[in-house]
Protein backbone atom coordinates (compact mmCIF):
# COMPACT_ATOMS: atom_id res chain seq x y z
CA UNK A 1 0.00 0.00 0.00
CA UNK A 2 1.25 3.48 -1.02
CA UNK A 3 1.93 5.94 2.30
CA UNK A 4 1.15 9.18 0.86
CA UNK A 5 2.59 10.94 3.75
CA UNK A 6 6.37 9.69 3.55
CA UNK A 7 5.96 12.92 0.76
CA UNK A 8 6.53 16.09 3.79
CA UNK A 9 5.50 19.53 2.84
CA UNK A 10 5.63 22.63 4.52
CA UNK A 11 2.73 24.18 5.12
CA UNK A 12 2.44 26.75 2.19
CA UNK A 13 5.08 25.14 -0.06
CA UNK A 14 5.67 26.83 -3.56
CA UNK A 15 4.86 25.30 -6.61
CA UNK A 16 8.36 24.18 -7.03
CA UNK A 17 8.17 21.76 -3.74
CA UNK A 18 5.04 20.80 -4.99
CA UNK A 19 6.13 19.41 -8.15
CA UNK A 20 9.35 17.64 -6.05
CA UNK A 21 6.62 16.25 -4.32
CA UNK A 22 5.05 15.01 -7.28
CA UNK A 23 7.96 13.69 -8.54
CA UNK A 24 8.63 11.48 -5.60
CA UNK A 25 5.25 9.87 -5.19
CA UNK A 26 5.29 9.01 -8.78
CA UNK A 27 8.63 7.45 -8.17
CA UNK A 28 8.19 5.56 -5.55
CA UNK A 29 4.86 4.01 -7.19
CA UNK A 30 6.30 2.61 -10.24
CA UNK A 31 8.90 1.42 -7.68
CA UNK A 32 7.14 -0.40 -5.74
CA UNK A 33 5.99 -1.96 -8.86
CA UNK A 34 2.37 -0.55 -8.81
CA UNK A 35 2.66 1.09 -12.39
CA UNK A 36 4.94 0.87 -15.30
CA UNK A 37 4.63 4.41 -16.11
CA UNK A 38 2.57 7.11 -14.95
CA UNK A 39 2.57 10.92 -15.56
CA UNK A 40 0.42 13.75 -14.27
CA UNK A 41 -0.30 17.80 -14.77
CA UNK A 42 -1.89 20.25 -12.86
CA UNK A 43 -3.37 23.36 -13.70
CA UNK A 44 -4.72 26.52 -12.97
CA UNK A 45 -6.50 28.54 -15.46
CA UNK A 46 -4.91 26.65 -17.82
CA UNK A 47 -1.37 27.50 -16.76
CA UNK A 48 0.88 24.94 -15.08
CA UNK A 49 1.44 24.13 -11.72
CA UNK A 50 3.30 21.29 -11.59
CA UNK A 51 4.08 17.84 -13.93
CA UNK A 52 5.97 14.79 -13.21
CA UNK A 53 6.28 11.50 -14.99
CA UNK A 54 8.02 8.56 -14.02
CA UNK A 55 8.51 4.66 -15.30
CA UNK A 56 8.52 3.41 -18.81
CA UNK A 57 5.70 3.98 -21.42
CA UNK A 58 6.77 0.45 -22.96
CA UNK A 59 8.87 -1.78 -20.92
CA UNK A 60 9.46 -4.21 -23.55
CA UNK A 61 10.78 -1.58 -25.68
CA UNK A 62 12.55 0.29 -22.93
CA UNK A 63 10.73 3.66 -23.80
CA UNK A 64 10.59 5.89 -21.32
CA UNK A 65 7.41 7.66 -20.16
CA UNK A 66 7.05 11.33 -21.66
CA UNK A 67 4.82 14.45 -21.95
CA UNK A 68 4.23 13.50 -25.76
CA UNK A 69 3.32 9.29 -24.88
CA UNK A 70 0.43 8.58 -26.66
CA UNK A 71 -2.26 6.40 -24.48
CA UNK A 72 -5.62 4.76 -24.87
CA UNK A 73 -7.78 7.01 -22.96
CA UNK A 74 -11.03 4.47 -23.26
CA UNK A 75 -14.13 6.14 -21.22
CA UNK A 76 -12.13 9.99 -21.10
CA UNK A 77 -13.40 9.64 -25.41
CA UNK A 78 -17.12 9.81 -23.33
CA UNK A 79 -17.29 13.85 -22.40
CA UNK A 80 -15.51 14.22 -25.50
CA UNK A 81 -18.65 13.00 -27.03
CA UNK A 82 -20.59 15.27 -24.84
CA UNK A 83 -18.98 17.96 -26.24
CA UNK A 84 -20.24 17.35 -29.75
CA UNK A 85 -23.64 16.88 -28.53
CA UNK A 86 -24.18 19.74 -26.43
CA UNK A 87 -22.14 21.71 -29.33
CA UNK A 88 -25.30 20.41 -31.87
CA UNK A 89 -27.85 21.15 -29.20
CA UNK A 90 -25.90 24.90 -28.76
CA UNK A 91 -26.47 24.99 -32.82
CA UNK A 92 -30.27 23.63 -32.60
CA UNK A 93 -29.22 20.82 -34.65
CA UNK A 94 -30.08 18.10 -32.04
CA UNK A 95 -32.88 18.46 -29.38
CA UNK A 96 -31.36 16.91 -25.70
CA UNK A 97 -35.24 15.50 -25.31
CA UNK A 98 -35.98 14.27 -28.54
CA UNK A 99 -36.70 10.85 -29.06
CA UNK A 100 -33.47 9.00 -30.15
CA UNK A 101 -36.14 7.42 -33.43
CA UNK A 102 -35.72 11.17 -34.30
CA UNK A 103 -31.98 11.00 -35.42
CA UNK A 104 -31.63 7.32 -35.95
CA UNK A 105 -35.19 5.61 -36.90
CA UNK A 106 -33.75 2.45 -35.47
CA UNK A 107 -34.69 2.85 -32.09
CA UNK A 108 -38.15 3.54 -33.28
CA UNK A 109 -39.57 0.28 -32.26
CA UNK A 110 -41.57 -1.28 -28.82
CA UNK A 111 -39.40 -0.21 -26.17
CA UNK A 112 -36.80 1.94 -27.50
CA UNK A 113 -39.70 4.60 -28.86
CA UNK A 114 -39.20 6.83 -25.72
CA UNK A 115 -35.71 6.87 -25.39
CA UNK A 116 -34.23 10.36 -25.40
CA UNK A 117 -30.84 12.26 -26.21
CA UNK A 118 -30.64 13.11 -22.53
CA UNK A 119 -31.16 9.92 -20.95
CA UNK A 120 -27.63 8.20 -23.18
CA UNK A 121 -26.07 11.57 -21.57
CA UNK A 122 -27.17 10.66 -18.02
CA UNK A 123 -26.98 6.81 -18.50
CA UNK A 124 -30.13 6.25 -17.75
CA UNK A 125 -31.01 4.75 -21.15
CA UNK A 126 -31.62 1.32 -20.08
CA UNK A 127 -28.45 0.02 -22.10
CA UNK A 128 -24.85 -1.03 -19.83
CA UNK A 129 -22.20 -2.92 -21.34
CA UNK A 130 -20.98 -6.45 -21.65
CA UNK A 131 -20.56 -7.08 -17.71
CA UNK A 132 -23.88 -9.17 -16.43
CA UNK A 133 -25.73 -11.66 -16.91
CA UNK A 134 -28.33 -9.98 -18.92
CA UNK A 135 -29.65 -10.97 -22.77
CA UNK A 136 -28.94 -7.68 -23.91
CA UNK A 137 -25.43 -8.12 -22.21
CA UNK A 138 -24.61 -11.66 -24.00
CA UNK A 139 -26.08 -9.32 -27.35
CA UNK A 140 -23.16 -7.16 -26.87
CA UNK A 141 -20.44 -9.41 -26.26
CA UNK A 142 -20.90 -11.48 -29.18
CA UNK A 143 -20.71 -7.80 -30.59
CA UNK A 144 -17.74 -6.65 -29.85
CA UNK A 145 -16.06 -11.09 -30.86
CA UNK A 146 -17.31 -9.95 -34.11
CA UNK A 147 -16.03 -6.45 -34.57
CA UNK A 148 -13.10 -7.99 -33.05
CA UNK A 149 -12.33 -10.77 -35.60
CA UNK A 150 -13.15 -8.12 -38.61
CA UNK A 151 -9.69 -6.28 -37.60
CA UNK A 152 -8.30 -9.39 -39.15
CA UNK A 153 -10.80 -11.11 -41.53
CA UNK A 154 -12.15 -7.81 -42.50
CA UNK A 155 -15.68 -6.91 -43.02
CA UNK A 156 -15.72 -4.00 -40.38
CA UNK A 157 -18.94 -2.66 -38.85
CA UNK A 158 -19.30 1.46 -39.27
CA UNK A 159 -20.85 2.97 -36.34
CA UNK A 160 -24.15 3.33 -37.59
CA UNK A 161 -23.97 -0.37 -38.48
CA UNK A 162 -22.55 -1.20 -34.87
CA UNK A 163 -25.70 1.12 -33.41
CA UNK A 164 -28.14 -0.91 -35.75
CA UNK A 165 -27.56 -3.97 -33.71
CA UNK A 166 -27.76 -2.44 -30.38
CA UNK A 167 -31.20 -1.44 -31.24
CA UNK A 168 -32.17 -4.69 -31.56
CA UNK A 169 -31.12 -5.41 -28.14
CA UNK A 170 -33.40 -5.43 -25.33
CA UNK A 171 -33.28 -2.81 -22.64
CA UNK A 172 -32.14 -3.27 -18.88
CA UNK A 173 -34.94 -0.90 -17.93
CA UNK A 174 -37.58 1.62 -19.08
CA UNK A 175 -35.42 4.91 -19.89
CA UNK A 176 -35.35 6.90 -17.31
CA UNK A 177 -35.82 4.96 -14.70
CA UNK A 178 -32.59 3.30 -13.30
CA UNK A 179 -28.48 3.92 -13.93
CA UNK A 180 -25.90 1.97 -15.63
CA UNK A 181 -22.71 2.04 -17.68
CA UNK A 182 -22.73 1.28 -20.77
CA UNK A 183 -22.81 2.05 -24.89
CA UNK A 184 -24.72 5.16 -24.39
CA UNK A 185 -22.47 7.31 -25.58
CA UNK A 186 -21.31 4.98 -28.44
CA UNK A 187 -25.36 5.38 -29.27
CA UNK A 188 -24.65 9.21 -28.79
CA UNK A 189 -21.85 9.35 -31.10
CA UNK A 190 -23.98 7.64 -34.41
CA UNK A 191 -26.41 10.54 -33.49
CA UNK A 192 -24.08 13.36 -34.08
CA UNK A 193 -23.55 11.71 -37.26
CA UNK A 194 -27.22 11.48 -38.31
CA UNK A 195 -27.76 15.50 -36.90
CA UNK A 196 -24.48 17.15 -38.61
CA UNK A 197 -24.82 15.02 -41.50
CA UNK A 198 -21.02 14.25 -41.10
CA UNK A 199 -18.93 11.41 -39.94
CA UNK A 200 -17.89 11.60 -36.16
CA UNK A 201 -14.41 11.69 -36.79
CA UNK A 202 -14.60 14.63 -39.26
CA UNK A 203 -16.82 15.98 -37.06
CA UNK A 204 -14.58 16.09 -34.01
CA UNK A 205 -11.66 16.89 -36.37
CA UNK A 206 -13.40 20.29 -37.35
CA UNK A 207 -15.02 21.85 -34.11
CA UNK A 208 -12.75 20.20 -31.61
CA UNK A 209 -9.52 18.80 -31.73
CA UNK A 210 -8.33 20.85 -34.82
CA UNK A 211 -9.38 24.21 -32.90
CA UNK A 212 -7.63 23.11 -29.80
CA UNK A 213 -4.50 22.16 -31.26
CA UNK A 214 -5.67 18.25 -30.36
CA UNK A 215 -3.00 16.85 -32.51
CA UNK A 216 -2.46 13.37 -31.30
CA UNK A 217 -6.03 12.91 -30.23
CA UNK A 218 -7.57 10.31 -32.19
CA UNK A 219 -9.32 6.67 -33.35
CA UNK A 220 -5.63 5.26 -33.85
CA UNK A 221 -1.96 6.06 -33.86
CA UNK A 222 -0.56 6.15 -37.57
CA UNK A 223 2.85 4.72 -38.29
CA UNK A 224 4.91 7.89 -37.52
CA UNK A 225 3.71 8.10 -33.93
CA UNK A 226 4.21 4.68 -32.87
CA UNK A 227 7.16 4.94 -31.13
CA UNK A 228 5.49 7.49 -28.76
CA UNK A 229 2.73 4.65 -28.39
CA UNK A 230 2.24 3.13 -24.29
CA UNK A 231 2.11 -0.37 -23.83
CA UNK A 232 -1.22 -1.02 -21.88
CA UNK A 233 -0.13 -3.43 -19.26
CA UNK A 234 -2.39 -6.34 -17.21
CA UNK A 235 -2.21 -6.73 -13.26
CA UNK A 236 -5.14 -8.60 -12.90
CA UNK A 237 -3.11 -11.84 -11.79
CA UNK A 238 -0.57 -9.98 -9.88
CA UNK A 239 2.47 -9.22 -12.13
CA UNK A 240 2.05 -6.81 -15.23
CA UNK A 241 1.82 -8.21 -18.42
CA UNK A 242 0.95 -6.53 -21.56
CA UNK A 243 -2.45 -6.14 -22.20
CA UNK A 244 -3.20 -7.26 -25.82
CA UNK A 245 -6.80 -8.45 -25.74
CA UNK A 246 -9.45 -6.49 -27.66
CA UNK A 247 -12.00 -4.56 -25.22
CA UNK A 248 -16.06 -3.16 -26.21
CA UNK A 249 -14.69 -2.99 -30.13
CA UNK A 250 -11.84 -1.41 -29.67
CA UNK A 251 -8.30 -2.91 -31.45
CA UNK A 252 -5.91 -2.59 -28.38
CA UNK A 253 -2.81 -1.98 -31.06
CA UNK A 254 -4.65 1.29 -32.33
CA UNK A 255 -2.94 0.25 -35.94
CA UNK A 256 -5.38 1.49 -38.37
CA UNK A 257 -8.56 4.05 -38.34
CA UNK A 258 -11.51 1.70 -37.45
CA UNK A 259 -15.25 1.80 -39.17
CA UNK A 260 -16.79 1.50 -35.78
CA UNK A 261 -15.49 5.21 -34.23
CA UNK A 262 -16.73 4.60 -30.40
CA UNK A 263 -17.72 7.88 -28.55
CA UNK A 264 -17.67 6.10 -25.44
CA UNK A 265 -14.42 4.18 -25.31
CA UNK A 266 -12.20 4.72 -28.67
CA UNK A 267 -9.76 7.86 -28.84
CA UNK A 268 -6.23 7.89 -27.87
CA UNK A 269 -4.67 11.51 -26.21
CA UNK A 270 -2.02 12.92 -24.99
CA UNK A 271 -1.57 14.35 -21.43
CA UNK A 272 -1.42 18.03 -22.78
CA UNK A 273 -3.83 17.28 -25.59
CA UNK A 274 -6.60 16.81 -23.06
CA UNK A 275 -5.55 19.34 -21.04
CA UNK A 276 -6.16 21.87 -23.96
CA UNK A 277 -10.00 20.26 -23.74
CA UNK A 278 -10.10 20.70 -19.90
CA UNK A 279 -8.67 24.58 -20.16
CA UNK A 280 -11.32 25.47 -22.47
CA UNK A 281 -13.92 23.61 -20.64
CA UNK A 282 -12.71 25.63 -16.94
CA UNK A 283 -12.86 28.45 -19.04
CA UNK A 284 -16.38 28.90 -20.28
CA UNK A 285 -15.97 27.51 -24.02
CA UNK A 286 -12.57 29.53 -24.85
CA UNK A 287 -9.36 28.20 -25.49
CA UNK A 288 -6.53 30.43 -26.88
CA UNK A 289 -8.88 33.48 -27.73
CA UNK A 290 -11.06 30.72 -30.07
CA UNK A 291 -14.59 30.10 -28.47
CA UNK A 292 -16.15 26.43 -29.23
CA UNK A 293 -18.90 26.63 -26.80
CA UNK A 294 -21.08 29.38 -24.84
CA UNK A 295 -20.42 29.64 -20.98
CA UNK A 296 -23.82 29.00 -20.35
CA UNK A 297 -23.52 25.45 -22.23
CA UNK A 298 -20.31 24.66 -20.47
CA UNK A 299 -22.37 24.96 -16.93
CA UNK A 300 -24.85 22.85 -18.20
CA UNK A 301 -22.52 20.02 -19.47
CA UNK A 302 -21.46 20.67 -15.81
CA UNK A 303 -24.58 19.44 -13.85
CA UNK A 304 -25.68 16.58 -11.81
CA UNK A 305 -28.82 15.30 -13.48
CA UNK A 306 -29.63 11.87 -11.44
CA UNK A 307 -32.17 11.60 -8.97
CA UNK A 308 -31.92 10.63 -5.59
CA UNK A 309 -32.47 6.93 -6.65
CA UNK A 310 -30.49 6.85 -9.44
CA UNK A 311 -27.56 8.33 -7.49
CA UNK A 312 -28.31 5.62 -5.12
CA UNK A 313 -27.38 3.24 -7.63
CA UNK A 314 -24.52 5.16 -9.35
CA UNK A 315 -22.43 5.52 -6.16
CA UNK A 316 -23.28 1.89 -5.52
CA UNK A 317 -21.38 0.10 -8.03
CA UNK A 318 -18.28 1.35 -7.61
CA UNK A 319 -16.92 3.34 -4.27
CA UNK A 320 -14.52 5.85 -6.16
CA UNK A 321 -18.58 7.59 -6.95
CA UNK A 322 -18.86 8.58 -3.10
CA UNK A 323 -19.67 11.86 -3.05
CA UNK A 324 -20.58 12.06 -6.82
CA UNK A 325 -23.71 12.35 -9.22
CA UNK A 326 -23.71 11.93 -13.01
CA UNK A 327 -24.84 14.02 -16.51
CA UNK A 328 -23.76 14.59 -19.53
CA UNK A 329 -21.10 11.66 -19.50
CA UNK A 330 -19.25 13.04 -16.94
CA UNK A 331 -19.40 12.77 -12.84
CA UNK A 332 -19.94 15.61 -10.56
CA UNK A 333 -18.92 16.20 -7.09
CA UNK A 334 -22.02 16.80 -4.56
CA UNK A 335 -21.09 15.59 -1.64
CA UNK A 336 -17.09 16.28 -1.14
CA UNK A 337 -17.39 14.63 2.72
CA UNK A 338 -18.42 11.77 1.32
CA UNK A 339 -15.15 10.95 -1.26
CA UNK A 340 -12.34 8.57 -0.39
CA UNK A 341 -10.82 11.13 -2.65
CA UNK A 342 -10.02 14.84 -2.09
CA UNK A 343 -12.89 17.19 -4.27
CA UNK A 344 -14.34 20.49 -4.66
CA UNK A 345 -17.85 20.42 -5.00
CA UNK A 346 -18.88 20.93 -8.48
CA UNK A 347 -15.68 19.00 -8.98
CA UNK A 348 -16.38 17.02 -12.34
CA UNK A 349 -14.53 15.18 -14.90
CA UNK A 350 -13.98 11.65 -15.80
CA UNK A 351 -11.59 8.69 -16.12
CA UNK A 352 -10.73 5.71 -18.23
CA UNK A 353 -10.43 2.02 -17.88
CA UNK A 354 -6.34 1.98 -18.08
CA UNK A 355 -6.44 4.57 -15.15
CA UNK A 356 -6.59 7.45 -17.03
CA UNK A 357 -8.18 10.98 -15.76
CA UNK A 358 -8.93 14.57 -16.03
CA UNK A 359 -10.96 16.44 -13.47
CA UNK A 360 -11.70 20.10 -13.65
CA UNK A 361 -12.40 21.95 -10.64
CA UNK A 362 -14.17 25.49 -10.63
CA UNK A 363 -13.62 26.28 -6.86
CA UNK A 364 -9.90 26.53 -7.26
CA UNK A 365 -10.10 27.07 -11.34
CA UNK A 366 -7.65 23.83 -11.57
CA UNK A 367 -7.66 20.68 -13.50
CA UNK A 368 -5.81 17.76 -12.77
CA UNK A 369 -4.63 15.09 -15.47
CA UNK A 370 -3.27 11.74 -15.49
CA UNK A 371 -1.78 9.53 -17.66
CA UNK A 372 -1.37 5.66 -17.26
CA UNK A 373 -2.09 2.21 -19.29
CA UNK A 374 -2.82 0.25 -15.92
CA UNK A 375 -5.45 -2.90 -16.62
CA UNK A 376 -6.62 -4.62 -12.86
CA UNK A 377 -7.50 -3.83 -9.47
CA UNK A 378 -7.99 0.46 -8.87
CA UNK A 379 -7.03 -0.30 -5.18
CA UNK A 380 -3.36 1.21 -5.88
CA UNK A 381 -4.68 3.56 -8.30
CA UNK A 382 -7.52 5.06 -5.60
CA UNK A 383 -4.89 5.14 -3.17
CA UNK A 384 -2.07 7.12 -5.94
CA UNK A 385 -5.47 9.98 -6.68
CA UNK A 386 -5.61 10.71 -2.83
CA UNK A 387 -1.16 10.92 -2.77
CA UNK A 388 -1.53 13.46 -5.79
CA UNK A 389 -4.50 15.50 -4.62
CA UNK A 390 -3.36 15.97 -0.73
CA UNK A 391 -0.11 17.37 -2.57
CA UNK A 392 -1.00 19.35 -5.23
CA UNK A 393 -3.71 21.01 -2.18
CA UNK A 394 -1.30 20.78 0.93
Amino acid sequence: MLHWQKVKLRKGCRTMEKEQALQALLDQVVRQGDFIGVSALYLRDGKQLAYAQAGMADRERGIPFARDTICRVFSMSKPITAFAVMKLWEDGKLDLDAPVAAYLPEFGDGEHTNLTIRQLLCMTSGYGYNDNDSVQSAGLGRLYDEISESFTKGGQRTTRQVIAEMAKLPLLYRPGKGWRYGVSADILAAAVEAASGMNYRDFLKQNLLDPLEMVDTDFYVPEAKRGRFAQAYDFNSGAAVPDVVNHLGIQMNMKSLPEFLSGGAGMVSTIDDYAHFATMLMNGGEWNGCRLLKPETVQAMAEPLLNAEQRKIFVGQDTMRLGMSYGHLMSVCVAPEESPVPLHLGEYGWDGKLGTLFTNDPATRSSLLMMLQRNGPWDRLVNLRVGVKKILWE
